[in-house]
């Protein structure tokens, strides 16, 4: 984190394939964070914000309290993932069975706490995250309308090449499915009298990615990926050791060599690039 500081970074996401809020330390690196000025964008699946034996288990405290104590930190927000507001459906695609009953919870927690409301850069301190699956393609949108309703952040992803969710048959949305999706996004607009296309709401990785080139990925173990797009058994950029300005030099290359092989490459990311033409 220091090293980080010195290098002008602002912000911090936790984020991945597992629970992060699960480790006993999670809410020290939240207190290293604040006192360094760094902003903290927590992902997670609501466990230790809506479940009062997970909070207890690892933190000796109440799911309730667990929330008001990442709350104090100043420069915290977190973000829910919420993949449909029906009990089948976001169990099933949880698979948990409480995952329903743990996000509605988690999100009457965050509403008695300070991250229901701006953060002190004016921007949420709360919100949704949503994958566009063939199951939940009728609830996107209803989740979105929820989120500006509450004035709440909202993102929502398409699959990427790279999950593992793309092994599962049947996940991927149809075509047919994705246009629903779009309509009724379009009519949460409309109703909100937001001049926007409904495109903007989902990210498709079909353009480039606005993060693509001011951050680098740190997996648990310290290895580096060039982005959270990655899969972990390939594409590393180096080892967390090797001190971030060397990192950045070797993501610096990556982009480098982007611009230079794919940038006549229409409608696609610079990861999904890499990832499908195997660059590195």
């Amino acid at each position: 984190m220091d090293e980080a500081v010195s290098l002008g970074v602002k912000s911090l996401w936790f984020l991945g394939a597992h629970e992060n809020t699960l480790n006993p330390n999670y809410l020290r690196l939240l207190e290293a964070a604040e006192k360094r000025g760094l902003f903290t964008v927590t992902f997670s699946n609501g466990a230790p914000f809506g479940d009062d034996v997970i909070a207890k288990k690892i933190f000796g405290m109440s799911a309730e309290n667990f929330t008001k104590t990442v709350a104090s930190f100043s420069r915290s927000s977190v973000i829910i993932k919420c993949d449909s507001l029906k009990l089948e459906t976001q169990n099933l695609l949880a698979r948990n069975k409480n995952a329903r009953q743990q996000i509605k919870k988690a999100i009457q927690n965050a509403k008695k706490t300070e991250l229901w409301s701006p953060g002190i850069n004016g921007l949420p301190r709360f919100g949704l995250n949503s994958v566009l699956t063939s199951h939940n393609y009728g609830d996107v949108a209803n989740i979105f309308q929820f989120c500006l309703e509450n004035k709440l952040a909202y993102f929502c992803d398409a699959l990427l090449s790279s999950g593992a969710a793309t092994k599962e048959e049947n996940l991927a949305p149809i075509s047919k499915q994705v246009k629903i999706t779009l309509k009724k996004i379009k009519h949460v607009l409309q109703s909100f009298e937001m001049d926007l296309p409904p495109e903007m709401v989902v990210n498709f990785y079909d353009q480039k990615c606005i993060l693509f080139d001011n951050y680098i990925f740190i997996i648990h173990d310290g290895r580096i990926l060039p982005c959270a797009g990655f899969p972990e058994n390939s594409s590393i950029l180096g080892h967390v050791n090797e001190g971030l300005t060397v990192l950045w030099e070797k993501k610096s290359k990556m982009i480098s060599t982007y611009y230079k092989h794919c940038s006549f490459i229409p409608n696609k990311c610079p990861c999904r690039a890499h990832l499908e033409n195997h660059l590195i």
